[in-house]
């Protein structure tokens, strides 16, 4: 019973990010298609923010980072090719 009440945290915590953090609550679209399309990659999107959630737990790291850490530092991270050479910048 405590795992299954846990488990509804944990989902409840994700719907909370995907609403306030990745602002994914509002969708501003007027057109059918569109709206499908935002639907899709917003699941998408979900579905990357609970795997990374669930990497760092299995590292041990979720004491020390969030996800949400983990993509705002991931946010300054760039490659640019250079004469044939890619670099991390």
């Amino acid at each position: 019973m405590y795992e299954s009440y846990k488990q509804r945290n944990e989902i409840e915590v994700m719907f909370d990010s995907y609403k306030n953090y990745l602002d994914a609550d509002v969708s501003y679209m007027q057109n059918r298609y569109v709206m499908k399309v935002w639907l899709f990659v917003n699941f998408l999107a979900m579905i990357a923010y609970c795997k990374l959630c669930e990497r760092l737990r299995q590292a041990g790291s979720l004491s020390e980072y969030s996800p949400k850490n983990i993509i705002e530092l991931s946010k300054a991270i760039y490659k640019m090719k250079i004469r044939s050479i890619w670099r991390r910048l």
